[in-house]
């Protein structure tokens, strides 16, 4: 039993990687010495003798140690676990929190683009959403003067192209238009066959 109890003191020693100072009286590294032939275990260095009591207290502190370290150790390991598993849920969190963001951001120009569309309806123009996403700009204002611009420059346009074309297709006063007096007066349309008339009134005289 005492042979034991001095292999498992020894391991403990081992373990530790170093040496327990005598300060109680227990002795060095190994410090459980050599057994000698009455079965007591002596310290090669006092010649101290240790028995099963004095095995058993040095035994009983040398395991209370280790048991301390491995809590420690232990304690380390669970803290260092703890801290990855806050990063996973910082990472998710932030993950969360990206992912919000850009949704609260689609959303905002979605509204912006809602409310273009409304200001140009207001002015009879119907945009697309081709042209609609050109048009938002990161704030309300800045949108709100983006669409006005462009619907007076689309006004304008439209005014110019309407005038050309009226221009091109007006007839000349007096010109012939083709038609013959009979022709325009078998017109069922009146407005239609009053213009002719009036464009045509060389025949009518």
């Amino acid at each position: 039993m005492k042979n034991e109890k001095i292999k498992m003191l020894l391991q403990l020693f081992a373990e530790e990687g170093g040496t327990e100072n005598g300060a109680d009286g227990e002795g060095g590294a190994g410090g459980a010495g050599i057994q000698n032939g009455s079965g007591d275990q002596s310290d090669t260095k006092t010649g101290l003798k240790y028995t099963d009591a004095d095995l058993d207290r040095i035994l009983g502190k040398k395991f209370a140690e280790w048991q301390q370290k491995r809590t420690k150790e232990v304690s380390e390991a669970e803290r260092l676990a703890k801290m990855s598993a806050e990063e996973k849920a910082n990472e998710h969190v932030k993950s969360l929190e990206k992912r919000v963001l850009e949704f609260e951001q689609r959303e905002a120009r979605n509204e912006m683009m809602r409310q273009a569309r409304a200001l140009l309806a207001e002015r009879d123009i119907n945009a697309s959403d081709a042209i609609l996403v050109n048009l938002i700009a990161d704030d309300a204002d800045n949108t709100k003067l983006a669409v006005e611009n462009f619907a007076k420059e689309f006004e304008t346009a439209v005014e110019n192209a309407v005038k050309a074309k009226l221009k091109s297709e007006t007839p000349r006063s007096g010109a012939p238009s083709g038609l013959t007096r009979e022709q325009i007066m078998n017109i069922q349309n009146r407005s239609e066959r009053q213009r002719l008339i009036k464009e045509n009134m060389h025949l009518f005289k």
